[in-house]
């Protein structure tokens, strides 16, 4: 989850970190409870939005030139309306594309083609 590397750059000192839900440009609006957030974002319930955005990145060309991802790709199903990967195969790589795909934003990646 990354929650040791984040705790050390915090006890390092290091001020620019993400906290998912927490408003950094208002200073008005102060949050006691946003110092005792872990840094970083939180995908646990965002899943599907991840899948989504990864599948309409590959609509509008994004291109798959790995050939491990691209057999991933080939083994994944929606199980009961939730995206998933078959039985006995991975989702790891498609996660992680997806999830950047997320982060970054599509616009990102077709500007940058």
């Amino acid at each position: 989850m990354g929650v040791t590397t984040s705790r050390k750059l915090q006890e390092l000192g290091y001020k620019d970190l993400y906290v998912d839900g927490v408003d950094h440009f208002n200073k008005w609006k102060y949050d006691a409870k946003a110092s005792e957030k872990i840094p970083g974002m939180n995908f646990n319930s965002k899943r599907v939005l991840i899948v989504q955005a990864f599948e309409e990145a590959l609509r509008f060309g994004f291109a798959v030139r790995s050939q491990r991802l691209f057999n991933e790709l080939n083994t994944f199903v929606y199980v009961n309306g939730r995206p998933d990967h078959q039985k006995g195969q991975h989702d790891d790589l498609i996660m992680a594309m997806a999830m950047a795909i997320y982060a970054a934003g599509l616009e990102y990646f077709f500007t940058c083609s």
